[in-house]
């Protein structure tokens, strides 16, 4: 039997759809001693996953997501603080970077553009470019100049939910299927769908989860 049919000039689709389960939210996890913490953007991403927050005691970072604790973490620095830790302040900064390599990643988000820095600290550019480099070279810590706090904001929602992406074990394409019709998951959204092959149909079968 054909997938579609025509009723009058009207194509049909006969092909099973399969509702996308609703995205799981974005965790950020912020340091308690955090003195002014973020306002991050209520979504994130193409699949606009809800951002949630929570107070935790972290050991290297100001932020991270919640799966990721231990594994990633994210710096966030003021300008001022940002220059004066990398130029006057070494010992502190010499012990951060030493916690910077328990890591899987490290990101240091400056809540201003490379040249505000510069401008405001006197500081020689290539020593900056050193210390930059460095960190990204030996220790896998990437600086990023967001611009302003606000942008930094939506960098740091943005940065964590790719680190998701890449480092946490992803779910096979069947096993989001039986996600998704797994009764015990709730009643899935009709609204927003996608067609399904039949080979995906044939194992829905299979599991006895049609």
């Amino acid at each position: 039997m054909s997938d579609t049919f025509k009723r009058g000039s009207i194509a049909t689709d006969l092909t099973p759809r399969l509702p996308h389960p609703a995205p799981e939210p974005l965790v950020i996890l912020v340091d308690r001693r955090e003195q002014d913490p973020y306002t991050f953007p209520p979504f994130v991403g193409r699949e606009r996953r809800p951002v949630v927050t929570k107070a935790a005691t972290i050991r290297t970072g100001d932020y991270v997501s919640e799966p990721l604790l231990g594994l990633v973490a994210v710096e966030r620095k003021s300008p001022q603080d940002f220059m004066s830790t990398i130029t006057h302040d070494r010992d502190r900064w010499e012990a951060e970077v030493q916690r910077f390599r328990e890591l899987e990643r490290v990101c240091v988000v400056v809540e201003a553009s490379l040249d505000e820095c510069l401008a405001s600290s006197g500081a020689r550019w290539e020593s900056v470019a050193g210390t930059i480099a460095s960190l990204d070279v030996k220790h896998r810590c990437a600086v990023h100049f967001a611009g302003s706090r606000l942008l930094a904001a939506f960098f740091v929602a943005s940065w964590l939910r790719r680190a998701e992406a890449e480092l946490l074990p992803r779910a096979s394409h069947i096993e989001r299927l039986v996600a998704a019709y797994d009764g015990r998951a709730g009643k899935p959204r009709r609204r927003r769908t996608h067609r399904i092959a039949r080979w995906e149909q044939a194992e829905l079968e299979r599991l006895g989860l049609t």
